[in-house]
């Protein structure tokens, strides 16, 4: 699954009154994430 899709997923969940909750990220996705600058939006360090 990509970034894009995972925040679109989280999107739609938060406009749907709902959350998600990221357990298990593989490393790579980490490290696009920090480089994008969403890593407070999915809630990781």
């Amino acid at each position: 699954m990509g970034l894009a899709l995972l925040l679109a997923f989280m999107r739609d969940a938060r406009d749907a009154g709902k959350s998600i909750t990221v357990q298990s990220l593989p490393e790579d996705m980490r490290q696009i994430a920090r480089v994008s600058g969403v890593t407070e939006l999915l809630g990781i360090h």
